[in-house]
């Protein structure tokens, strides 16, 4: 079971005549900001079976709450209220389950090196959404927020530990790739990531780690149409203690040190997007 919790600010301004059609066409409104904060937790349970020869299945089901708070404000600071009645974005809490995974996993070991390689996929569990920007458009409230992606995305990873003695060494590379959209005109990014560090022992009972870690989220699409993507470079470190009885508990913290939004295709929209530290807390039982 693994319990983590991430903030994520977006900032983005708005304008005539897109964030309000109707609207726009009898007044103009000034330009002004949207200033979202999201507060993305998220509780996984998973399992792990091994099927020897180095085989290993696993599954993981997650459910997430994001608690959003959004303020607009004018370009020089001072608080503003839209007449457009929050159609795109309003403070709320959106929670249920997400997109679970099924996996496959080999291992081999090689002295103090042991390699793996998993490939599997995404279950699509988690709630979607119509397209947003196509009702924005149309003048019609929209959510942005999506829990699932609607259909199945392909696994694909590998993975690297030496085993500490007393220092080891670890790494990573994932991938979620997705095949077709799903029936609502939603394509979901390919998403990829990267990371490595060195792990210590402290004593019978802890061990230590840190890590460099890249995250990279392509553009997601509707209808064909895409919009921003996003890239960070993460620095990360925690541990895990052996309590006793094959449980064990473990603490990441991750930051990032450098993170970029990228820019639509469509449309004039741009924005800011601001990551910050996630925690993440496990308990494992293995036996």
């Amino acid at each position: 079971m693994e319990l983590s919790a991430l903030p994520v600010r977006v900032e983005h301004e708005a304008a005539c005549p897109e964030v309000a059609p109707d609207l726009c066409a009898t007044e103009e409104l000034p330009v002004h900001v949207h200033d979202l904060l999201t507060w993305q937790s998220r509780a996984e349970l998973g399992a792990e079976l091994g099927l020897g020869q180095g085989l290993q299945l696993g599954l993981t089901l997650p459910v997430e709450l994001r608690v959003v708070r959004v303020e607009y404000r004018l370009l020089d600071g001072s608080p503003y209220a839209p007449p457009y009645q929050d159609i795109h974005h309003r403070s709320e809490r959106i929670a249920g389950l997400a997109d679970g995974e099924l996996s496959l996993s080999r291992f081999q070991a090689f002295g103090p090196w042991t390699l793996g390689a998993r490939l599997g996929s995404t279950l699509p569990l988690g709630a979607t959404q119509e397209d947003p920007y196509r009702l924005g458009e149309l003048g019609l409230e929209h959510q942005h927020h999506q829990l699932g992606a609607g259909v199945p995305l392909l696994l694909a990873g590998a993975s690297t530990l030496r085993r500490p003695e007393p220092w080891g060494l670890h790494g990573s590379v994932g991938a979620r790739i997705p095949l077709v959209e799903n029936a609502k005109g939603y394509r979901a990014p390919l998403t990829a990531h990267a990371s490595a560090g060195p792990s210590r022992k402290l004593g019978d009972q802890l061990l230590a780690q840190a890590s460099l870690g890249f995250v990279h989220e392509g553009r997601e699409a509707w209808s064909g149409r895409q919009y921003p993507g996003r890239e960070a470079l993460l620095l990360g470190g925690g541990g895990e203690w052996s309590l006793g009885s094959d449980w064990a508990l473990r603490v990441d913290l991750r930051g990032p040190l450098w993170q970029h939004l990228g820019h639509a295709e469509h449309g004039d929209e741009d924005g800011e997007l601001r990551l910050g530290p996630r925690l993440g807390l496990g308990l494992s039982w293995s036996n």
